[in-house]
């Protein structure tokens, strides 16, 4: 039933993750403007690490559109923890 989806999965995923990293970037601008983060490390960092292995599993599903979005939303939650720290202290 489901197999309609798998010749779009790469499209599919890509436009998730392009919502996800649009959410994000409000975030990291008012965190930037306002040299704070209300984000925990306890969301920030396993948030990371989880998209850093889900575009590993892109990369090997050879998804090249969601392997580029999938790193700018990893690369995201790494800005989000480096502000973290870098304000944290």
């Amino acid at each position: 039933m489901l197999e309609i989806l798998q010749p779009y999965s790469d499209i599919i995923l890509s436009v998730c993750s392009i919502i996800f990293s649009i959410s994000l970037f409000p975030t990291i601008y008012h965190n930037y403007k306002n040299h704070l983060c209300e984000i925990p490390f306890s969301t920030s960092l396993p948030t990371f690490f989880g998209m850093s292995m889900v575009t590993m599993v892109y990369i090997a599903n050879d998804f090249e559109l969601a392997t580029i979005i999938g790193s700018i939303t990893t690369l995201a939650w790494l800005t989000i923890a480096i502000q973290k720290h870098k304000y944290s202290v």
